[in-house]
């Protein structure tokens, strides 16, 4: 494993629009204005910057003009495939294994100080808006900003609860009119730099984009179950087409090509509404003056299975690069060349040493990061990673060295997540080791373990050396949300504690 230190950068995604070329750097030697824009649940072959171009258009204009001017890091993955541990990763530059936020609602250990609490010390001014991360429940993410707010207001078991499908928009909303509110009560001229984190959710599952956005992108001719996933505002039953891809997953149902293709063609359309939610952001920055010198990121938390493996869709489950794989796009006029591709390996806890840094600033010597700033820079194209690491919870692990892929699974670990958790001993189909050559079948189609292949033992060798540093927890502690509240997100379905994975007999094989 290469030494895990150094800064990296700060995630910022998508700020759309705002960045126009030939905008100007700021002054030499000022600090740059740090903008992280996020959407919950985009899975990076889902941008258009990284190929995905309909005959509608790319639903993320406002990254791709990011990217024109900017440096696209095509293999950024995050090290755990859910919201809470993921985005801790980014704040803190530590693996979860280590911030021990392994699974959604745990709290983050006062010790790992995160991103905000460091720059607000240097003398940003810091706020973060997050639409999903309801703060009385998860204030992991709070911690150094002088604003926080989330979309939820509290009211998730009210508005959450089986009806995610139409209040996920309107948390989305909440959050961008209080981010506009906070930039708007920024003085012109201000001397002090600014820090902002924008975080949206209407990408994440139920998929009910606003149907201004869904037409454009409907399969053409398409007339089967996926045509009209949309609600209304106030309607109180469940989403449709949850209950219909649910129910593909679990082989009660049977679909065609045409109906996958519309799927992604609403996922697409949920992506271009948070996407234009976002350029509102970055136009009201570019208003008050606040892109001249910045350095904005696009990213995401994760991305979403669509059918990868198992008939399945969501991520929960996955440990697969459909949800590990995130875009990350980093723009900073004046100060970067743009219109640059980096092919080397990152994680999003890199963003955390690289922001340090571009705000003149040592990152912390526990840090777990690489930074990013000399690729930034054009000073090397060398990322400085020789592998990524990714878990789920203490049970499943991945190692990549972006040629070959291994998963090693040494409980036989079927997680249970919606919508296996919605029937009796069904669960998540990993084997105890799989092996994919990633460089030629990127969507890990094709397993190639074999117990004495080298490239297995290798990567196997890898991953104990990895969990067996000190500081790498090798099991969760206690400390969880309750269950019902990550029931009304979704999260858990009808499983209990108790149900969350299935394992099989492994035997003795390595």
């Amino acid at each position: 494993m290469q030494p895990a230190i150094r800064p990296t950068v700060a995630l910022v995604l998508a700020l759309g629009g705002a960045f126009l070329p030939g905008c100007p750097g700021g002054e030499e030697g000022a600090r740059p204005n740090i903008i992280i824009l996020t959407l919950d649940t985009l899975r990076a072959d889902r941008v258009g910057a990284y190929g995905n171009v309909p005959a509608a258009g790319s639903p993320t204009p406002l990254a791709d003009r990011l990217a024109a001017q900017g440096v696209v890091f095509e293999r950024c993955f995050v090290p755990r495939g859910v919201t809470h541990p993921s985005l801790a990763s980014l704040l803190t530059g530590k693996y979860p294994a280590t911030h021990g936020l392994r699974r959604n609602g745990f709290p983050l250990d006062a010790r790992h100080v995160p991103l905000p609490v460091l720059l607000r010390r240097a003398g940003y001014r810091t706020a973060g808006f997050a639409a999903n991360l309801d703060q009385s429940r998860w204030p992991f993410w709070v911690r150094g900003f002088e604003v926080a707010e989330d979309g939820i207001e509290g009211r998730l078991l009210d508005e959450g609860y089986g009806q995610a499908h139409v209040f996920q928009r309107v948390w989305d909303e909440r959050t961008v009119t209080k981010a506009l509110r906070w930039i708007e009560t920024l003085p012109l001229g201000d001397a002090a730099p600014i820090f902002l984190w924008v975080h949206l959710y209407d990408v994440h599952a139920p998929y009910t984009p606003e149907r201004r956005w869904l037409e454009p992108y409907t399969v053409p001719g398409y007339d089967g179950p996926f045509r009209q996933p949309t609600v209304r505002e106030g309607d109180a039953d469940t989403d449709r087409i949850t209950a219909l891809i649910d129910a593909w997953t679990l082989g009660r149902a049977s679909f065609t090509p045409a109906d996958l293709e519309q799927v992604k063609a609403v996922y697409d359309a949920g992506v271009r509404g948070c996407d234009e939610k976002l350029a509102r952001v970055a136009a009201a920055l570019e208003g008050k003056g606040l892109l001249k010198n910045a350095l904005v990121i696009y990213s995401s938390d994760h991305g979403d299975e669509l059918c990868d493996h198992h008939d399945y869709f969501q991520h929960g489950n996955s440990i697969y690069d459909g949800t590990l794989h995130v875009p990350l796009i980093v723009s900073w006029p004046g100060e970067i060349a743009g219109g640059r591709r980096v092919a080397g390996l990152t994680q999003n806890l890199d963003l955390f040493p690289t922001l340090l840094q571009a705000a003149g600033l040592t990152p912390p010597a526990d840090c777990e990061g690489v930074s990013l700033l000399p690729v930034l820079r054009g000073e090397t194209g060398e990322t400085g990673r020789s592998h990524v690491f990714a878990e789920w919870e203490d049970l499943i692990a991945s190692a990549s060295d972006g040629e070959w892929k291994y998963i090693h699974n040494p409980k036989g670990a079927r997680p249970r997540s919606p919508p296996y958790s919605l029937v009796e001993n069904a669960g998540f189909p990993y084997e105890c080791h799989e092996l994919y050559n990633v460089a030629v079948d990127p969507r890990e189609q094709h397993d190639l373990f074999a117990k004495s292949h080298p490239r297995a033992i290798s990567l196997l060798l890898w991953v104990e050396r990895f969990l067996g540093q000190p500081e790498h927890r090798n099991a969760l502690e206690p400390g969880g949300p309750a269950d019902e509240e990550l029931a009304a997100l979704g999260y858990l379905g009808a499983a209990r504690p108790q149900d969350r994975v299935l394992t099989i007999d492994c035997g003795d094989e390595r």
